[in-house]
């Protein structure tokens, strides 16, 4: 079984690469071609401010953390581990919403529905942009900030999928996208668990 999420996990990952490396030039000229410059605008503002208001949001998971921190070093491990899966909830419930909202604001403002590719995939980008921003300045020694990237560029790849090519509405992609999350949050419980246990 190991191997089966290790092999899914490589053959998910390429796409994601490319979408991830790629996804805001092509979202950003598409739509300056198709003339919707307010998403193209709005977009390009949004990168730029949202990883100042994401790290302001995601202070009280710091602040749990920091409790974490503090029961580990009072020996109390299953307390701690506790409050870390409770910061990562709270980490993740930040980036859910902050998913939800750019996928809903690029949704509302589509002038046609053969536009709604250009724009899920603009949704995308903005939605990862600033998280990899911040994941990049804790480099690659974070293993759950590795983790809480790839999953939650896994789940807005979903959502562009099905939103835009099988007719999901927002709210049912969502489901998937917590899905996601839910995995990465479970994966990153056990890691930790197995690494106190050892």
């Amino acid at each position: 079984m190991k191997k089966f999420f290790e092999n899914l996990a490589v053959g998910v990952s390429i796409p994601i690469t490319y979408l991830n490396a790629f996804s805001g030039i092509i979202s950003f000229v598409w739509l300056g071609i198709i003339g919707n410059w307010f998403l193209v605008i709005s977009g390009i503002a949004a990168i730029f401010i949202s990883h100042f208001l994401l790290g302001f949001a995601m202070l009280p998971a710091l602040g749990v953390q920091v409790a974490g921190v503090k029961l580990f070093e009072k020996k109390q491990k299953f307390l701690g581990i506790v409050c870390f899966y409770l910061a990562t909830i709270l980490n993740m419930a930040v980036i859910s919403f902050w998913v939800l909202y750019v996928y809903y604001y690029g949704l509302i403002n589509i002038f046609s529905q053969s536009h709604i590719f250009p724009v899920t995939l603009w949704a995308y980008s903005v939605s990862i942009g600033p998280i990899n921003y911040m994941a990049s300045k804790e480099g690659s020694e974070s293993i759950a900030t590795l983790y809480m990237t790839f999953f939650t560029s896994v789940g807005c790849f979903f959502n562009t999928i099905l939103i835009s090519f099988f007719g999901w509405s927002l709210f049912d992609a969502m489901i998937v996208f917590l899905i996601c999350m839910s995995i990465c949050l479970n994966i990153m419980f056990y890691d930790s668990y197995y690494k106190v246990k050892l």
